[in-house]
This record gives structure tokens, C-alpha cells and sequence, in this order.
């Protein structure tokens, strides 16, 4: 008796569950309209309801036509300094209810996380020195759009960039392409006997980063796929014998240009990997 009365139990509890699970109510639907999009489905669903998971909440909204509203406006200068200062220290929902209540959540960590990949974050930032220039966080207008399926692919894209979007960079072009454009791929740019003689010379001694500084208008890909075009190959690279690894950990603290002197037959790549290699062997030990 007491196991079916547990199996009753057990079975209305698992019925309370799927009906809850499966029919909002209308106090449930009311506080979703109110309140999907000023906060994230997290904090809605810990303040406002508690009986819905977060996969759930986003089903349903969609469902009823709600969507988030989406920031159009380009962050100012004092914005993002204001935000600079503060992302790292406050959780971005304070932040957004201090200094930016205007601002939607996902904006907010849009751009913490563009500050946050800048390298530069110890001197002023500066909207510059984000890797998105202005222009490219406007949205693209109708004549761009008709202007880069129409062109692109059929010229390099630095001539379509200089002829037809001045406003838009390389990086920017490539990304809209993907989507307007998907199966069109761009028209590379032929190299020149220069820049063949510069890669000749150097592939195979410095790496393909370092080539890059030299070939400013050439990807790490394109650089690659050049090379094994013209049959270069990078030479296998020697053991490292017991007398360079003394100098090495002798002169571990000197900088890699002043060890390239020391090791003349090793590249600033190698140096690195072996002084971080014996690093962590005196670590282990």
C-alpha cells in the first residue's frame, strides 16, 4: 500500500510539473512582455520567473513576436571611457543601471568585450584603437548593399573599398560579403615581382607573422598559399645542441634580439619556444 501511495504521489507530482512546464499562465505572459529585453533571460527568470528555465523563456518570447530591441547609436567617446573604467570592476547589470540606463545589455557587452580584446587598455582608450572603426558599427545602408553584391568578387576588394565604401574597412567588407554574397569568392589581388622577391628571400627565415610586417597587403594564408605555389618550403629546424641550451639558460633574461646575436642560427620564434620550454622544465622541477 504505502509503494502505490508513493507511485500516486510520485505520479502527480510528475503531472504538477508537466502542466506547469507546458502552460503559462497569464501572469507569467504579462511579466514577459513587460520585461523581455531590459534584462538578461537570466536575471528575468530569477526575479520574475522562477518556474522557467532560460531556454524556455527564449522559445516563448519568440513565439509571441518579442524581440530585444537592438541599440542602434554609436558609442561616443565619453561612453567608452566611462565604460573603460568601470567593466571590469562592477557586473555589467549595475553598470548598465549606474551609467548607462539607455544602453540594452547586450550593447553594453558588446562593447566591454571590444575594450576588453584592446591591447592598448593602459593608455586612454580611444575609439580608434578598437578593432571596429566608427562607420563600420553604423549599419550598412541599401545603395552599400546593392553596391557590394554588384561589385564584389569582380575587382580586389581594395579597389572596391577605394572606388565604392570608403566608409568601410577590408575587415568589414569581407564580413558583409559572407552574408550578401556567400558562394562569390573575391577577386585576389595579383602579387607583385616585387613582393615575390620579398617573399623568396625571407620565407623560411623569419616567420609568417614577421613576413607579414614586410608583405603589409598579404594575410598569413595568402602568404602560405603563395609559397607552397612557388614550391618555398620552411626549413626543418635543427636539434638544439647542448652548448646552445647553456647560452640560452645562461642568458635567459636578456631580451630575444640580444639572444639572436648569441644564437645567429636561431630564429626569434625558436628562441622563444625553447626559453619558455626550459622554463616549465624549472618549474616542474
Amino acid at each position: 500500500m504505502k509503494s502505490e501511495t508513493k507511485i500516486e504521489q510520485n505520479t502527480d507530482k510528475t503531472e504538477e510539473k508537466t502542466t506547469r512546464s507546458h502552460h503559462w499562465t497569464a501572469e507569467e505572459l504579462n511579466l514577459l512582455k513587460l520585461h523581455y529585453g531590459t534584462m538578461p533571460n537570466a536575471e528575468l527568470r530569477r526575479r520574475f520567473l522562477p518556474n522557467r528555465n532560460i531556454r524556455a523563456i527564449g522559445t516563448k518570447a519568440c513565439h509571441m513576436g518579442l524581440s530585444k530591441p537592438m541599440d542602434k547609436r554609436v558609442w561616443s567617446q565619453d561612453e567608452v571611457e566611462l565604460l573603460a573604467k568601470h567593466y571590469d570592476k562592477l557586473p555589467i547589470q549595475e553598470i548598465r543601471k549606474k551609467f548607462f540606463p539607455n544602453r540594452s545589455y547586450q550593447s553594453i557587452t558588446n562593447m566591454a568585450r571590444q575594450i576588453r580584446h584592446n591591447d592598448r587598455l593602459t593608455k586612454p582608450v580611444n575609439i580608434e584603437s578598437l578593432h571596429i572603426k566608427p562607420a563600420d558599427r553604423e549599419f550598412w545602408t541599401e545603395d552599400e548593399h546593392r553596391l557590394l553584391v554588384e561589385h564584389y568578387g569582380k575587382m580586389p576588394i581594395e579597389e572596391l573599398q577605394a572606388k565604392y565604401l570608403p566608409k568601410r574597412n577590408l575587415r568589414s567588407i569581407r564580413q558583409m560579403a559572407y552574408v550578401m554574397v556567400p558562394n562569390r569568392q573575391p577577386l585576389q589581388t595579383r602579387w607583385t615581382d616585387e613582393e615575390i622577391a620579398i617573399l623568396k628571400a625571407n620565407y623560411g627565415k623569419m616567420s609568417v607573422q614577421d613576413l607579414r610586417e614586410l608583405l603589409p597587403n598579404r594575410t598569413a594564408n595568402a602568404i602560405q598559399n603563395t609559397a607552397q605555389n612557388l614550391k618555398l618550403t620552411m626549413p626543418r629546424t635543427p636539434y638544439w645542441t647542448d652548448e646552445e641550451v647553456k647560452i640560452l639558460s645562461e642568458n635567459a633574461a636578456l631580451s630575444v634580439a640580444e639572444l639572436q646575436k648569441l644564437l645567429p642560427g636561431r630564429t626569434e620564434s625558436a628562441i622563444k619556444q625553447q626559453r619558455k620550454r626550459l622554463t616549465d622544465q624549472k618549474t616542474e622541477k
